[in-house]
């Protein structure tokens, strides 16, 4: 399993097989994705990542785990977003797609991305 501490007023709902987190719903609206993790697959990282433009490679270690991918801008609002695969022993085991939405900046999604476990 894989667990990560959101803001309270950006909740994360786990499932076997994803996690993820939105922003400003409620009982009526379902709110912003703004946080997704699960199982890596290939042709999910290439449908992720050709959503941004103005993009960067970035490494980030997390553990024993390193989150290998790009930084962009997603195409549909211009917020900063990054896909990750999360590998271990050179394997890719997740995808992750996280941006930012009001008010999560992006020094707060990094925060966030720190507090990520996976269970071994």
């Amino acid at each position: 399993g894989i667990s990560v501490h959101t803001p309270s007023f950006a909740p994360a709902v786990a499932t076997d097989q994803t996690l993820t987190a939105t922003i400003n719903g409620n009982a009526y609206t379902a709110g912003t994705l703004w946080f997704s993790v699960a199982r890596y697959r290939p042709e999910g990282e290439a449908s992720l990542n050709a959503q941004l433009a103005s993009t960067s490679t970035v490494d980030y270690r997390l553990g024993t785990r390193l989150l290998r991918g790009t930084r962009g801008q997603f195409t549909n609002d211009r917020s900063t977003a990054y896909v990750f695969r999360v590998e271990e022993q050179g394997r890719p085991s997740y995808l992750i797609w996280i941006r930012t939405v009001a008010p999560l900046t992006e020094p707060r999604l990094l925060e966030i991305l720190s507090t990520l476990t996976f269970a071994s």
